[in-house]
């Protein structure tokens, strides 16, 4: 017992050595990242809030420019599915019928801020191992970001391939506070077997 208070103790110890060590060192490389951040919000602000968007983004520094696009250009788009949900469901299932899962997407500036996202249900039907149909039920989009909106679905489909029941909406938004800036279409898409189902950011069946 004293030989595992003193491992503890030592342990404590180096903790709060490297606490002290390292903290300083790490606020101040997050600072940067802090302040640029800031700037880059009140950058957008300043577009947002202005009659003519396009003119004052013109007038900014080229400094202040790569801010606002590093801020508002999206980086990466992935699923957001929840793990649990998908286990959770596929316990609750019979041998045979149909379920619905939703899969949900969010796309991301390159400092890892969501700017806008985008779910879809689908409805998997099947009897025993075989999935028998696909449906599309429904989806949409959604931002939260300053210049970001939702346009609206583009396209959706659902179908059988290859053993799995697919089924995805494509989902157009825009950052307008620049013109011609930025309007992509992203995807959130179902994939479901007889036992479980999951969600991917694919366009297309199979």
């Amino acid at each position: 017992m004293p030989k595992l208070r003193s491992s503890v103790t030592v342990t404590a110890a180096a903790v709060v050595a490297f606490v002290l060590s390292f903290g300083p060192t790490l606020a101040a490389a997050a600072s940067p990242m802090i302040a640029t951040d800031r700037e880059a919000r009140r950058l957008l602000d300043q577009l947002a809030v202005s009659p003519e968007p396009q003119s004052t983004f013109d007038a900014m520094s080229s400094g202040e420019q790569a801010l606002v696009r590093a801020a508002s250009e999206v980086a990466t788009v992935s699923t957001t599915s929840d793990q649990f949900e998908r286990e959770r469901d596929a316990r609750s299932r019979a041998a045979s019928g149909c379920y619905s899962y939703t899969a949900r997407s969010a796309f991301y500036n390159s400092i890892g801020q969501t700017l806008g996202s985008m779910w879809t249900t689908g409805q998997i039907c099947y009897n025993g191992a075989t999935v028998t149909s696909a449906r599309y039920l429904d989806g949409g989009g959604s931002t939260s970001f300053i210049g970001w909106s939702y346009v609206g679905r583009t396209s959706s489909a659902a179908g059988v391939s290859g053993g799995g029941g697919y089924a995805y909406g494509a989902y157009k938004f825009r950052f307008a506070l620049v013109a011609g800036f930025q309007e992509p279409i992203y995807c959130a898409r179902v994939v479901g077997t007889s036992v479980a189902a999951h969600g991917d950011t694919r366009c297309g069946i199979g």
